[in-house]
């Protein structure tokens, strides 16, 4: 149990490098048209406190939320929906902690701020992200449910003793299907990542520049010489 806890705590905090990472990323393929997993794991981890504490506090006050609704059902009406919208939230958060170096209080109300200034455009991406992760799960559905009837079949043979070729075959088809499946599910997260940050950054096109150019030593101002 102990070492199932530090596995999960492990893989937690590489999400949280890798969240800032991935964003980072983006960011540099979209502005400079390379990247390299170096460039984008620094990111990550320069963002790595702050992700972590966003985290931890979204995490508290929705728990918070959650008691205070079940103990007060009418709440519900309004917890269910924002529990909704919470991950959209918590992108935009996130987007301004990397994008705009914001501190974790300042990216949870700029977070708010695009939200309640975008919330039309907001709901109509999510819901086409909705309806695409939807197909995109019935895709993966299907030939998870393909490996699984040779196994069917083999225990519907005879229950008390199943054909063993028959469940060798599914656990091979499995070993087969879940890299595939680890691999699409990446692929999905970072086009799911990109175009939320494309929309965040077009919501935010008019207020602040997520990229400040860089001034080149050669360009610095010239130093005024006193008359």
């Amino acid at each position: 149990i102990c070492l199932l806890i530090i596995i999960g705590i492990a893989l937690f905090l590489l999400g949280v490098a890798a969240t800032g990472a991935l964003i980072g990323g983006i960011n540099l393929a979209e502005t400079t048209g390379t990247v390299t997993f170096g460039q984008a794991w620094s990111i990550g981890t320069q963002n790595f406190l702050k992700i972590l504490g966003l985290k931890f506090t979204v995490g508290i006050l929705n728990a918070v939320a959650a008691v205070i609704s079940i103990i007060c059902c009418p709440l519900l009406c309004i917890y269910i929906p924002a529990a909704i919208v919470l991950p959209v939230f918590l992108n935009y958060a996130y987007f301004a902690i990397v994008l705009e170096d914001q501190g974790v209080f300042d990216s949870l109300r700029r977070a708010w701020d695009v939200l309640k200034t975008n919330i039309g455009s907001t709901i109509v991406l999510g819901l086409i992200m909705f309806a695409i992760g939807i197909a995109i799960g019935i895709v993966l559905l299907i030939p998870f449910s393909i490996a699984v009837l040779p196994a069917f079949f083999g225990v519907m043979q005879n229950t008390r003793n199943p054909n063993m070729y028959l469940l060798g075959a599914t656990g091979v088809a499995f070993l087969c299907l879940i890299p595939l499946a680890i691999l699409l599910g990446g692929i999905v997260t970072t086009w799911n990542t990109a175009s939320w940050q494309l929309a965040y950054r077009q919501f935010t096109s008019g207020t602040t520049n997520t990229n400040p150019p860089q001034m080149h030593p050669s360009q610095e101002p010239p130093t005024l010489m006193p008359a």
